[in-house]
């Protein structure tokens, strides 16, 4: 199991070096588009998160996620002040907010976006699920997305996001309804020993009291 989680590991680090070495190609051939600069930023950053383990060195340093963050919001803001911000340029915002550990603010972002986009409310829902753990939150947003969402293949990922929900929701029912059945189980021990208890205690009383 644990060599399974090292090659799993492993295969996810190759593929974030090749998204960086494909959308460092893409900026320095002259497409500096936010979109490039914000996969560029999610490709270290996450490079970053999964080399990084207690007895290994991380493939880059943070120095190098923090100067593509940096690059990225100057994009952002660029974007904003000369009125060429979208929903998409939000989620961009938000993923900085997220690195940067302030979720209320990413929130807000995924908000602005959602109101300029209606097909943002998958990724609002990613964002509830994985990040806030509000699965509520996410399936009203799934169910939204899939209200307007056309192409086919984001459809069947936000199916699959609604399921791995159903699944999390089903398990948690497991888990509380076992979790009640150990404690029902436990009362149950306790009264019987306590009425053991009693009973060794009367029938002291009555060898030696009477």
């Amino acid at each position: 199991m644990a060599d399974e989680h090292e090659d799993f590991r492993e295969k996810v680090i190759r593929e974030y070096r090749e998204q960086v070495k494909k959308y460092s190609q893409e900026i320095r051939m002259g497409d500096d588009s936010t979109f490039n600069y914000s996969m560029l930023f999610n490709s270290y950053w996450r490079l970053y998160q999964f080399s990084s383990t207690d007895d290994k060195k991380p493939d880059i340093d943070k120095e190098v996620v923090e100067k593509a963050c940096n690059q990225l919001l100057l994009k952002i803001k660029e974007d904003i002040t000369k009125g060429n911000a979208d929903a998409h340029t939000y989620c961009y915002l938000a993923d900085i907010y997220i690195y940067r550990e302030d979720n209320g603010k990413a929130l807000e972002c995924y908000d602005k976006a959602v109101a300029l986009d209606e097909s943002c409310y998958s990724n609002r829902g990613d964002f509830k699920n994985i990040e806030l753990d509000d699965r509520e939150g996410a399936l009203e947003d799934y169910n939204k997305a899939l209200a307007v969402e056309k192409d086919p293949e984001k459809i069947e990922l936000i199916k699959d996001s609604i399921e791995s929900i159903d699944i999390f929701r089903n398990t948690d029912k497991i888990l509380a309804e076992t979790d009640k059945t150990i404690r029902d189980m436990k009362i149950k021990s306790f009264l019987i020993f306590g009425a053991l208890i009693l009973y060794i205690v009367f029938k002291i009383y009555v060898i030696f009291f009477r």
